[in-house]
């Protein structure tokens, strides 16, 4: 059965699915993408480690692709599926072998497998500035205008030759007022707020890259404090230009 019953949590159901116990079965076993989707929806974290386990079966991962892709087009949890799943070890497995096997056509999940691989800083721009569409086509749904502001608070940072340019950019990004605040609205608070308290002038290099910054972004993983830790190289390298430029003035 798909559930046993109707007030039961689809995850209590999940413990006893037959996908569990044959590591072997290829039958098609009806239902298991709409119960992996209702399981996640009822709790993330759980559902989804169960969807990866599906998502190794031999017979059976189809059905974990199929409920994902079926939560991103239509549930609300998109963005907070797939940033669990791109800051995981073995979700950003799994996306990036969808990946390589053209089996993804959800545009966000393109965009959240690109984001797993910001290897290449010097393409972190033109990747992100990329994906951004993707990200404004969902920016209704939960989570989406987090996701969007920490694209574009990346590439205005990223982008500045200056400080000035810099803090200028970034003012034009607030934290948006009223919303949930997860941990990626969290991070861009805690950015603004670093940067509104630097004087170029008077900056201290004993925060070497933002370290007390960093120290504040410890409930991230995964690719988004990798980018944020790249924001704030950057700006440490601006803050260092600014001292240097007030030195030769004086």
């Amino acid at each position: 059965r798909a559930c046993c019953g109707r007030d039961c949590p689809a995850r209590l159901a999940c413990r006893w699915h037959p996908v569990l116990f044959d590591e072997r079965t290829l039958l098609h076993l009806p239902g298991l993408p709409a119960l992996l989707a209702r399981a996640t929806t009822e709790q993330l974290e759980t559902g989804a480690t169960w969807m990866l386990t599906v998502s190794q079966h031999p017979g059976q991962h189809r059905a974990a692709s199929s409920a994902m892709h079926r939560l991103v087009v239509h549930s609300p949890i998109a963005h907070p599926l797939l940033l669990w799943l791109s800051t995981h070890t073995a979700g950003q497995h799994w996306l990036r072998r969808l990946y390589e096997q053209g089996a993804i056509h959800a545009p966000l999940i393109h965009a959240y497998c690109v984001l797993t691989d910001l290897r290449d800083a010097g393409r972190w721009v033109t990747l992100l500035e990329q994906q951004r569409p993707a990200f404004v086509q969902q920016q209704a749904n939960p989570g989406g205008n987090a996701m969007l502001a920490l694209l574009d608070t990346a590439v205005a940072a990223l982008q500045s030759p200056r400080w000035s340019a810099a803090v200028q950019a970034m003012q034009g990004i607030p934290p948006v007022q009223g919303v949930v605040l997860d941990e990626i609205w969290l991070a861009l608070a805690a950015l603004h707020i670093w940067v509104h308290a630097r004087e170029p002038m008077l900056f201290d290099d004993g925060d070497r890259y933002g370290q007390d910054l960093l120290a504040e972004l410890q409930d991230l993983d995964g690719w988004p404090i990798g980018l944020l830790e790249a924001v704030v190289e950057h700006l440490h390298f601006l803050l260092l230009i600014e001292q240097r430029r007030g030195a030769c003035l004086v």
